[in-house]
């Protein structure tokens, strides 16, 4: 159990330790992608690695990479933030024998891009490899090699089988991890996908294509190694997800799998690929079309599987000969909500999925199966837990939300985001402020929405048409703007009130303009404007600055904390938001974040947090 001094020192409350917890920005506001169609484009992966090292400090890792067009050439790196700038090296050499990772490729068309050794940035993680607080970094490629790295260099490495680039390329699958004898244990996948018809192919190719058409890697503080998978290979199209599960003494992989005539089974393997038991049909809904991932369960024979697009879990005891999937569907938690998987616990050889919903955090088993909806929580089948419902958090956007254990300790991290905002402005106010502010010439432009065209044609008829259906009103025949002022008074009124409406919101946008722009408030904004002392004082009393919070609840606390990080939100990177990764390093918690720095065009930041002795 964490001693009380340092959870209080780590989470700030001043009630009961009169401490702080300590905020370390990694780096200064580097820049997220920047492209020039001429030139290319330049990226730092918002993402951090974080190696543990034994009882040393933590060590962080950042990964950049830049393409130019004109060259035709790719750059990579993957350095250590706390000391390596992030300025860009102008010549990089190929892998190195320790950090800084720098790779160079020249690019020539799609079959030699899709089939090089260039770094697969987005599937880099890390895993506690060599002991409980040892962390190894595992760096897979395009082209299907893995290679794993300590805080010093190279460790290992696994080169994917080889053939000609030009009827294929590889895809990484996904990765699922489990402690085993002390140590975490990771299993991943690639999947080769041809790029037309495999008829027109060689018999050597497509020989090499059946026999390696999927691999599966199994890595661990003593080296990759190919799985083996010869007793299902010449039946695989592709794996779908790989995992650890419990079988006697020992541990076993479950494999999910698509066949090459479109079904899906699942086989169980011993730790040299053999079959336990014959492969069976998965004969539950199933959506490949994300990532799944299973769930490992220390001393049961059973495994969660999820996925995240439709919003489901199943149960599966593959030893079972009859009943072996438990599928509970979303529509069996309050609401329907979509759930995100925290992990899972282990009550009586069962597994229990613990999952975060409706801004609370359930706890279900396969039992929750049997019945649908509101049933399962009347029922008992699925529990809440009453410590972690979150505090008051408005208008934010909950980005993350993760469920850390340690003894009987249990914390549940909550990442919000809020944008940039205004106070509420009502129209008295922003008529005053416009007369004060706005030059006369923008004054004139929105007042000049009440003084509207009362033009009588078949667009207006249009409008009184669909006014008085949603009015509920008769609609008298009209053959000029006079019948409809004398006829139809309400439909006048609405349209003066529109106008009054289009006429607020042109002078509410002009008003606060310079604050839409991403880029520091300053007087170079101010387009419209007199009295720009005034204006400029104005603005910043109205503006309502972005912010991150972080949501802290304890099992030993009733009230949660809240962590803010003025003018910060959770940077987005291509429609994924890069949010919180949670580590264990010495009995402390550790937190590291990526998060846009308002304050900066397209700039973001790596913080840390963490408690001092």
């Amino acid at each position: 159990m964490w001693k009380l001094g340092v959870f209080c020192l780590l989470f700030s409350l001043p009630l009961l330790c009169g401490a702080s917890m300590k905020i370390e920005y990694l780096s200064e506001v580097v820049s997220g992608m920047i492209e020039s169609d001429s030139e290319g484009s330049k990226t730092v992966y918002p993402k951090a690695f974080v190696l543990r090292n034994g009882d040393e400090e933590s060590e962080v890792f950042l990964a950049k990479w830049q393409v130019n067009y004109q060259k035709q050439t790719l750059e990579q790196k993957i350095f250590r933030a706390n000391t390596q700038d992030l300025g860009w090296r102008k010549r990089l050499t190929g892998f190195a024998s320790d950090f800084p990772i720098e790779y160079s490729k020249k690019i020539r068309n799609r079959v030699e891009q899709s089939t090089s050794d260039f770094i697969d940035i987005e599937n880099i993680r890390t895993a506690a490899l060599f002991g409980q607080s040892q962390d190894g970094l595992i760096v897979p490629t395009a082209a299907g090699d893995m290679r794993v790295y300590d805080s010093q260099g190279k460790r290992f490495e696994f080169l994917a089988p080889q053939f000609s680039p030009k009827f294929y390329e590889t895809h990484f699958g996904n990765y699922h991890s489990a402690v085993l004898n002390q140590r975490e244990n990771v299993l991943a996948f690639f999947n080769y996908r041809s790029f037309g018809s495999e008829a027109s192919l060689s018999s050597d190719e497509r020989g090499f294509l059946q026999d390696n058409r999927s691999f599966l890697l199994w890595v661990d503080g003593d080296g990759v190694r190919r799985f083996n998978l010869l007793s299902i290979q010449k039946r695989l199209k592709q794996i779908l997800a790989a995992g650890f599960i419990k079988q006697a003494a020992n541990a076993a992989v479950v494999v999910l799998w698509e066949t090459t005539d479109g079904k899906v089974m699942l086989s169980t393997h011993d730790a040299s690929g053999k079959l336990l038991s014959q492969a069976r049909e998965f004969y539950s809904n199933i959506d490949a079309r994300g990532k799944l991932s299973f769930y490992y369960g220390p001393s049961t024979e059973q495994i969660l599987l999820t996925e995240p697009y439709a919003g489901r879990v199943h149960f599966i005891s593959p030893f079972k000969t009859v009943n072996w999937i438990a599928s509970v569907e979303q529509d069996a938690l309050v609401d329907g909500s979509l759930f995100r998987v925290l992990g899972v616990n282990q009550i009586d050889q069962h597994i229990v999925a613990k999952v975060f919903a409706n801004q609370k955090v359930w706890q279900f088993d396969a039992r929750a199966a049997r019945v649908k909806g509101h049933d399962a929580e009347k029922q008992g089948l699925i529990k809440i837990n009453e410590e972690f419902l979150p505090p008051d958090v408005g208008n934010g956007e909950l980005v993350d939300v993760r469920l850390v254990e340690k003894d009987k300790e249990v914390l549940l991290l909550g990442l919000w985001s809020y944008t940039a905002s205004t106070k509420d402005l009502d129209d008295g106010v922003v008529r005053t402020a416009s007369e004060r502010f706005l030059d006369d010439a923008e004054l004139s432009r929105c007042q000049g929405y009440l003084d509207y065209e009362k033009t009588f044609d078949k667009y207006l008829l249009q409008r009184i048409e669909a006014f008085c259906i949603e009015s509920k009103l008769d609609c008298p025949k009209m053959a000029s703007y006079s019948d409809v002022e004398k006829k139809l008074p309400q439909f006048v009124a609405y349209q003066e009130a529109q106008a009054q409406d289009d006429m607020i919101s042109c002078l509410r946008n002009s008003l606060l303009f310079p604050l839409t722009q991403d880029k520091p408030l300053d007087k170079s904004l101010l387009i419209y404007n007199k009295n720009p002392e005034e204006y400029m004082r104005w603005l910043k009393d109205v503006k309502v600055d972005a912010k991150l919070v972080l949501t802290i609840h304890s099992n030993k606390y009733a009230q949660a904390k809240k962590v803010r990080f003025p003018g910060l939100v959770l940077q987005e990177y291509e429609n994924k938001f890069t949010g919180l990764e949670a580590l264990v390093n010495n009995g402390k918690l550790e937190l590291y974040l990526t998060a846009k720095d308002e304050t900066q065009d397209k700039g973001f930041r790596f913080i840390k947090i963490n408690g001092e002795e």
